[in-house]
C-alpha cells in the first residue's frame, strides 16, 4: 500500500512538473524557438471530416481602436464574451 501511494505521488509530481514547464514555455513563448523541431501530427479521420466553417467563426479585424486608459486585454475579453453569449443565446 505504501509503495502504491509512493508511486502515485511520484507520477503526480512528474505530471505537475511537466504542466508547469509547459505553462512556463507558453507564457515566455520559449516554444517558438523550438517550433521547427516538432513533428507534424497527421490528422485523424475525425479531423479530416470536420468542417471548420461549421465549428468556428472567423473574423477579420479591419480597425482596432485602443483607449490608452483602458486595458486592451480587458476590451478583447469583453468582445469575446459578447460573441460567446450571442452564439449560445442567439
Amino acid at each position: 500500500m505504501a509503495d502504491e501511494i509512493s508511486r502515485i505521488k511520484k507520477e503526480q509530481q512528474l505530471s505537475l512538473e511537466r504542466c508547469l514547464e509547459n505553462a512556463g514555455a507558453i507564457i515566455t513563448k520559449e516554444y517558438l524557438s523550438r517550433l521547427e523541431t516538432y513533428d507534424i501530427a497527421e490528422p485523424s479521420e475525425e479531423d479530416e471530416d470536420t468542417d471548420i466553417a461549421e465549428c468556428g467563426r472567423f473574423y477579420r479585424l479591419t480597425r482596432l481602436v485602443i483607449d490608452r486608459k483602458e486595458s486592451f486585454h480587458c476590451q478583447r475579453n469583453e468582445t469575446i464574451n459578447v460573441e460567446i453569449h450571442l452564439t449560445f443565446t442567439g
